[in-house]
């Protein structure tokens, strides 16, 4: 199991690993002040998990290229200043579901993630779309930070070892996830600490595997090796009886 990143040495670790590949990668994170996460934390009006305040005072304005949120703000006063909006806009309507926290948001009330609140040390994430549809995308925010920084330096870094990446965006996403998991291990890939009920982490000698479910949405595949035959072959395999979703095709980029 992914230990949480509750202590900031942990959190240490995780940005010395990305900085293997990405030299520059410290100079980008610009982490938040002390009074700044106070300040979020009282708009929120409930204690957070040590784990996102370890990763806000680390990365709370920058996270460095990682997109930890996908294309979503995550900047914390962005969020605090959300939060306020919402609070004078509309008082008697909360911010978030019960016993949750806006952490990213891409427009307003167009996509949401929300971090559950429920455990003092981490918590489940959870997306949204105007609250007409919510559905889990990770057992624990500590899980996803360190799949996603383990895929980061693994195909993005300018010293990553994996240069051909494939994207697939595809629906059905809980079943596709099993078919992946199960086709994966098939094929030899070692499974990861950071996989969880809606993760599938992998990685062999020459590829690494990373498929992410957002509950009742969607499912993105990303499969990374150093030749672009291999790098396509494996995502035929993962994807058998699958396509991607109408104006979603894959996308292949060489780094």
């Amino acid at each position: 199991m992914a230990r949480p990143l509750a202590h900031g040495d942990q959190m240490e670790d995780l940005i010395e690993s990305v900085s293997k590949y990405d030299p520059a990668f410290k100079g980008r994170i610009v982490g938040a002040s002390a009074d700044e996460v106070t300040d979020f934390q009282k708009a929120v009006g409930q204690s957070l998990p040590t784990a996102y305040k370890t990763y806000l005072r680390h990365m709370g304005k920058n996270d460095g290229g990682l997109r930890v949120f996908e294309d979503c703000d995550h900047n914390v006063r962005h969020l605090w200043a959300y939060y306020r909006e919402v609070a004078n806009e509309h008082p008697a309507e909360p911010a978030a579901p019960e016993g949750c926290a806006v952490v990213a948001f891409r427009g307003k009330e167009v996509e949401e993630i929300y971090l559950g609140l429920g455990d003092k040390t981490d918590g489940p994430l959870y997306w949204g779309e105007d609250w007409s549809n919510f559905g889990q995308m990770a057992t624990s925010f500590s899980k996803r930070l360190e799949g996603v920084a383990l895929w980061y330096s693994q195909t993005s870094g300018p010293l990553s070892p994996f240069r051909m990446v494939s994207t697939v965006l595809l629906r059905e996403p809980g079943r596709l996830l099993k078919q992946i998991s199960r086709v994966a291990l098939a094929q030899g890939f070692e499974r990861l600490e950071f996989s969880d009920s809606f993760s599938f982490c992998g990685k062999l000698d020459d590829a690494v595997v990373m498929a992410h479910q957002w509950e009742k949405a969607r499912c993105r595949l990303a499969v990374a090796s150093g030749k672009k035959p291999r790098t396509d072959a494996i995502v035929r395999k993962l994807t058998k009886g699958f396509s991607a979703s109408p104006n979603k095709a894959a996308i292949e980029r060489s780094l």
